[in-house]
Protein backbone atom coordinates (compact mmCIF):
# COMPACT_ATOMS: atom_id res chain seq x y z
CA UNK A 1 0.00 0.00 0.00
CA UNK A 2 1.35 3.53 -1.13
CA UNK A 3 0.71 6.34 1.13
CA UNK A 4 0.28 10.06 -0.27
CA UNK A 5 1.60 13.04 2.18
CA UNK A 6 -0.86 16.27 2.57
CA UNK A 7 1.81 18.39 1.07
CA UNK A 8 0.20 20.00 -2.21
CA UNK A 9 -3.43 20.23 -1.12
CA UNK A 10 -5.11 22.87 -3.15
CA UNK A 11 -8.35 24.83 -1.64
CA UNK A 12 -10.25 27.01 -4.76
CA UNK A 13 -12.63 29.08 -4.44
CA UNK A 14 -15.49 29.62 -7.01
CA UNK A 15 -16.78 32.84 -8.14
CA UNK A 16 -20.66 31.81 -7.87
CA UNK A 17 -22.36 28.84 -6.14
CA UNK A 18 -22.00 25.05 -7.84
CA UNK A 19 -25.33 25.64 -9.94
CA UNK A 20 -23.94 28.64 -11.48
CA UNK A 21 -20.81 26.68 -13.05
CA UNK A 22 -18.19 29.00 -10.94
CA UNK A 23 -14.68 29.37 -12.42
CA UNK A 24 -11.96 28.86 -9.94
CA UNK A 25 -8.71 30.75 -8.07
CA UNK A 26 -6.20 29.12 -6.37
CA UNK A 27 -6.48 30.20 -2.53
CA UNK A 28 -2.84 31.51 -1.54
CA UNK A 29 -1.46 30.62 1.60
CA UNK A 30 -3.81 27.65 2.58
CA UNK A 31 -1.21 26.07 5.61
CA UNK A 32 -3.49 23.45 6.87
CA UNK A 33 -6.89 22.02 5.68
CA UNK A 34 -9.12 20.30 8.31
CA UNK A 35 -11.12 16.84 7.77
CA UNK A 36 -13.42 16.93 5.09
CA UNK A 37 -16.09 15.01 6.99
CA UNK A 38 -19.72 13.00 6.30
CA UNK A 39 -22.00 11.53 8.58
CA UNK A 40 -25.42 10.17 8.42
CA UNK A 41 -27.80 11.61 10.63
CA UNK A 42 -29.72 9.08 12.98
CA UNK A 43 -33.10 8.36 14.26
CA UNK A 44 -33.60 7.22 17.71
CA UNK A 45 -35.89 4.51 17.67
CA UNK A 46 -35.50 2.26 20.55
CA UNK A 47 -38.86 0.49 21.69
CA UNK A 48 -39.49 -0.69 25.36
CA UNK A 49 -38.52 -4.15 24.51
CA UNK A 50 -35.07 -2.97 23.13
CA UNK A 51 -32.53 -5.77 24.74
CA UNK A 52 -30.77 -4.75 28.58
CA UNK A 53 -32.25 -1.13 27.21
CA UNK A 54 -29.52 -0.72 24.70
CA UNK A 55 -30.44 2.26 21.94
CA UNK A 56 -31.25 1.54 18.89
CA UNK A 57 -30.57 4.12 16.32
CA UNK A 58 -31.64 4.26 12.06
CA UNK A 59 -30.51 6.26 9.37
CA UNK A 60 -32.58 9.28 8.86
CA UNK A 61 -32.17 9.28 5.60
CA UNK A 62 -30.10 13.09 5.77
CA UNK A 63 -26.58 13.35 6.01
CA UNK A 64 -24.62 16.09 7.26
CA UNK A 65 -21.17 17.61 6.50
CA UNK A 66 -18.94 18.82 9.52
CA UNK A 67 -17.49 22.57 8.67
CA UNK A 68 -13.79 22.90 7.30
CA UNK A 69 -11.31 24.64 8.94
CA UNK A 70 -8.54 26.11 7.12
CA UNK A 71 -5.63 27.98 8.23
CA UNK A 72 -3.86 30.38 6.33
CA UNK A 73 -0.29 32.80 6.39
CA UNK A 74 -2.66 36.19 5.92
CA UNK A 75 -2.14 38.73 3.62
CA UNK A 76 -4.72 41.28 2.63
CA UNK A 77 -2.90 42.14 -0.77
CA UNK A 78 -3.78 38.68 -2.02
CA UNK A 79 -6.99 38.42 -3.93
CA UNK A 80 -8.25 35.05 -2.62
CA UNK A 81 -7.89 36.80 1.29
CA UNK A 82 -9.09 40.89 0.88
CA UNK A 83 -12.15 42.38 1.68
CA UNK A 84 -13.43 42.37 -2.34
CA UNK A 85 -14.93 40.15 -4.74
CA UNK A 86 -13.15 36.84 -4.59
CA UNK A 87 -11.90 37.54 -1.01
CA UNK A 88 -12.28 35.43 2.00
CA UNK A 89 -13.02 38.00 4.09
CA UNK A 90 -15.09 39.52 1.16
CA UNK A 91 -17.80 35.90 1.42
CA UNK A 92 -17.69 36.29 5.05
CA UNK A 93 -18.90 40.14 5.23
CA UNK A 94 -21.38 39.70 2.48
CA UNK A 95 -22.68 36.30 3.52
CA UNK A 96 -21.76 35.35 0.03
CA UNK A 97 -22.80 31.19 -1.11
CA UNK A 98 -19.54 30.58 -3.13
CA UNK A 99 -18.39 27.11 -4.13
CA UNK A 100 -15.00 25.90 -3.48
CA UNK A 101 -12.66 22.77 -4.26
CA UNK A 102 -10.45 20.42 -2.19
CA UNK A 103 -8.18 19.17 -4.46
CA UNK A 104 -6.06 16.33 -2.82
CA UNK A 105 -1.79 15.55 -4.00
CA UNK A 106 -2.62 12.13 -4.92
CA UNK A 107 -2.39 10.65 -8.55
CA UNK A 108 -6.13 10.89 -9.20
CA UNK A 109 -6.10 14.38 -7.77
CA UNK A 110 -9.06 13.51 -5.58
CA UNK A 111 -11.90 16.55 -5.49
CA UNK A 112 -14.48 17.09 -3.18
CA UNK A 113 -16.35 20.68 -4.78
CA UNK A 114 -19.46 21.81 -2.77
CA UNK A 115 -20.98 25.06 -1.72
CA UNK A 116 -20.21 26.75 1.40
CA UNK A 117 -20.89 29.92 3.12
CA UNK A 118 -17.36 31.31 5.44
CA UNK A 119 -19.29 30.80 8.56
CA UNK A 120 -16.21 32.37 10.74
CA UNK A 121 -13.33 34.42 9.75
CA UNK A 122 -10.38 35.65 12.43
CA UNK A 123 -6.81 36.73 12.02
CA UNK A 124 -4.40 36.87 14.61
CA UNK A 125 -0.67 37.81 15.09
CA UNK A 126 2.75 37.02 17.96
CA UNK A 127 5.14 38.95 17.31
CA UNK A 128 7.79 36.09 16.47
CA UNK A 129 5.55 34.51 13.61
CA UNK A 130 3.66 35.47 10.36
CA UNK A 131 0.40 37.16 10.66
CA UNK A 132 -2.16 33.94 10.33
CA UNK A 133 -5.96 33.73 9.38
CA UNK A 134 -8.60 30.90 10.11
CA UNK A 135 -11.76 30.61 8.11
CA UNK A 136 -14.55 28.21 9.30
CA UNK A 137 -16.72 26.89 5.77
CA UNK A 138 -20.32 25.92 6.66
CA UNK A 139 -20.92 23.13 4.08
CA UNK A 140 -24.26 23.41 2.79
CA UNK A 141 -25.97 21.26 0.20
CA UNK A 142 -24.53 17.61 -1.72
CA UNK A 143 -21.32 17.95 -2.36
CA UNK A 144 -19.22 16.33 -5.21
CA UNK A 145 -16.49 13.99 -5.37
CA UNK A 146 -14.06 12.87 -7.86
CA UNK A 147 -11.44 10.16 -7.97
CA UNK A 148 -11.08 10.38 -11.90
CA UNK A 149 -7.29 10.75 -12.80
CA UNK A 150 -6.65 14.31 -15.24
CA UNK A 151 -6.38 14.15 -18.70
CA UNK A 152 -2.91 13.64 -19.91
Amino acid sequence: MSYTGGFGIKLNIGSAPMADNPTYTLAAQVQKVGDFESSLVMAEVTGHDAVDGYEESIPSGKKKLKSLELELGLDMAQATHANSSGGLLHAHQNETLLAYQLIYPDAQQTTWTFDAYLEKFSMGAEQEKEWKGKATLKITGKPTFNTTPPAP
